[in-house]
C-alpha cells in the first residue's frame, strides 16, 4: 500500500512500528498489534490512576495529621492524656517544613486549610498556646522558660531568605496567615515586624524585602484580618510607596 493511502491511526501506526506489513489484517504468526496496543493503553490509565492516588494519600495525610492532633485537644483541657505539648510541637514542625517545601498552589493550599485548623485548636489550650507564638518566631517568646522544640520559625525564615522568592514566596505567606488569623497579638507582631523587613531603609536584603511584601499582600486583604487592618494600613501603604522610590 502507498503510504499516502495507508491509514493513519493507532492500530496502523501499531502495524507499521511493530513491521507487519501493510496493516491490512492481523498476522496469525506475527504479533497482536490490537491487543498490545491495548495492554499499552490500560498500562497508561492505570499508572495515571496510581500517581492520582499517590497524589491524593499525600494530600489526606495533611489532613489526617491535623485531625489526630487537634481532636483530642477539643476538650480544651491541659492535660487530654494522648498528647504533650512536645508532640504538638512537632506536628506544627511538620506542617512548617512541608509548607516551605511545596511550590504548587493546589497543593500548599490544602496544607494551609489544615494548618489553620491545628493553629485554631492550639490556640484555644492555655499550655499550648505559646506554640503558636514560637512557631511565628522563636524571638517572640525568648522569655520563656519552656523549651523551644522545633526549627522552624516563620519570621526567621524571612530574615534569613532561605526559600526562593519565586512563586510569590509560595506557601510562606499562608503559613504566617494560618498563625495570626483573628489575633490581635500575633497580628500586631507578625504584621508590624514584616513592615520593619519590607522597610527600604531597614538593614534587611532585597530577598527579605520580597518576602516581607509577598506575605503581606496576602495578609493585609485576607477577610479575617479586615477588623485590624487599620492598625497596619497607613504604615504600610507607606512603606509600599516608598518602596517604588528606591533605586533597587
Amino acid at each position: 500500500m502507498d503510504g499516502k493511502d495507508r491509514p493513519d491511526h493507532e492500530i496502523a501506526r501499531a502495524y507499521e512500528v511493530a513491521g507487519e506489513g501493510d496493516g491490512d489484517g492481523d498476522d496469525e504468526d506475527g504479533l497482536d498489534v490490537t491487543a498490545l496496543l491495548s495492554g499499552c493503553w490500560r498500562a497508561t490509565t492505570g499508572a495515571g490512576y496510581v500517581s492520582f492516588l499517590l497524589w491524593l494519600v499525600k494530600l489526606t495525610t495533611r489532613e489526617l495529621l491535623s485531625a489526630i492532633i487537634a481532636s483530642p485537644l477539643l476538650s480544651n483541657s491541659e492535660s487530654n492524656g494522648i498528647w504533650d505539648r512536645e508532640d504538638v510541637d512537632q506536628a506544627g514542625h511538620r506542617f512548617l517544613t512541608w509548607m516551605h517545601e511545596v511550590r504548587h498552589r493546589g497543593t500548599f493550599t490544602k496544607l494551609a486549610t489544615a494548618f489553620a485548623s491545628l493553629v485554631q485548636v492550639v490556640k484555644g489550650v492555655s499550655n499550648l498556646r505559646e506554640l503558636c507564638t514560637q512557631w511565628l518566631d522563636v524571638s517572640l517568646s525568648a522569655q520563656s522558660v519552656t523549651p523551644i522544640l522545633i526549627t522552624q520559625h516563620e519570621l526567621r525564615t524571612v530574615r534569613d531568605d532561605a526559600l526562593s522568592t519565586t512563586r510569590r514566596s509560595a506557601a510562606l505567606p499562608y503559613s504566617i496567615l494560618s498563625l495570626i488569623t483573628g489575633d490581635r497579638d500575633l497580628s500586631d507582631r507578625g504584621v508590624h515586624a514584616l513592615i520593619e523587613m519590607a522597610d527600604v531603609k531597614a538593614a534587611t536584603n532585597d530577598i527579605t524585602k520580597v518576602h516581607a511584601f509577598n506575605v503581606l499582600q496576602v495578609v493585609l486583604p485576607d477577610a479575617k484580618q479586615g477588623k485590624f487592618l487599620d492598625r497596619y494600613f497607613e504604615k504600610a501603604v507607606m512603606t509600599a510607596i516608598e518602596a517604588f522610590e528606591s533605586p533597587k
